[in-house]
């Protein structure tokens, strides 16, 4: 996660590219009830189009950052979206 903020940070052709959710940096709130850090990996993350994105839980992403995922995109869109967290095989 250090990497990737360096990179989009710095590269000239992704400083300018908005960062909508950093699991990295997430907020007390974004926690679980149990205190549970936000992980979020990347490559569980896939956009099937411009209004459904698809998420899975996997050993580097939980459930406190799909949470976080759907937080940070309600508030810079205020369609209203429904999410459904599924594990992937292992």
């Amino acid at each position: 996660a250090s990497l990737a903020r360096v990179i989009f940070r710095f590269h000239p052709a992704l400083r300018d590219v908005p960062v909508w959710f950093d699991a990295g940096a997430a907020e007390p709130a974004q926690r679980s009830a149990g205190g549970e850090r936000a992980c979020l990996e990347g490559g569980d993350v896939l956009a099937l189009s411009p209004e459904v994105l698809v998420v899975g839980l996997s050993e580097r992403t939980n459930h406190a950052g799909v949470r976080g995922l759907c937080a940070a995109l309600a508030r810079i869109n205020s369609s209203s979206f429904a999410w459904i967290a599924r594990r992937t095989p292992t």
